[in-house]
């Protein structure tokens, strides 16, 4: 379960909206949704239950890039907003 992301140091990856997306939905994971859930408090809509460190290393993966951002916070997805 989950994606293989690339080591620290290693080249960043341009990635579009439905590669990112792809990659969210491969490290998801519904217990850690439920874990978020009771011990952070975190009740958000359409949280993939995936980890803020999990996260930084795949936004330093596909590295910063306007447009890609507007669309994943259009998603509507919890961990897409966050990046």
């Amino acid at each position: 379960m989950g994606t293989v992301l690339p080591l620290a140091g290693a080249p960043r990856i341009i990635m579009n909206l439905p590669e990112v997306l792809r990659a969210l939905h491969g490290m998801a994971d519904p217990k850690k949704v439920k874990r978020k859930q009771t011990k952070f408090g975190i009740t958000a809509n359409h949280s993939l239950g995936v980890y803020q460190k999990d996260l930084n290393v795949l936004a330093k993966t596909i590295g910063r890039d306007n447009d890609l951002a507007v669309a994943l916070f259009d998603s509507g997805i919890y961990e897409a907003r966050l990046l």
